[in-house]
């Protein structure tokens, strides 16, 4: 299955944030779901028009930094784990239950 992958905090999800942006004047990044009330793009410290740095952010972390990925759902600890992460995964569980 597609899911997303955080570059930064290594959390994966089927699901991604908006847009996330830099404002020109105060050099903060910040997403869609925390710009200003004037419009999705807006710096929220100053409300001036944000530049795109990437299309989707982390819901977890805000970061910038995701990626798509192969991954499969574990259903012995309810987590996507990335398909090429998924044979080391599994023997986690195994040697956990010996």
């Amino acid at each position: 299955m597609l899911a997303y992958k955080c570059e930064e905090c290594d959390c994966i999800s089927d699901e991604f944030g908006g847009k996330f942006y830099e404002c020109r004047d105060c050099l903060i990044t910040f997403t869609e779901e925390n710009s200003s009330d004037n419009g999705p793009a807006r710096c929220p410290d100053c409300g001036q028009s944000g530049s795109v740095l990437a299309d989707r952010s982390c819901l977890e972390c805000e970061s910038g930094a995701v990626q798509e990925v192969d991954a499969t759902f574990c259903e012995e600890c309810n987590y996507l784990v990335e398909t090429t992460l998924l044979k080391e995964h599994n023997k986690e569980h195994v040697s956990s239950a010996v």
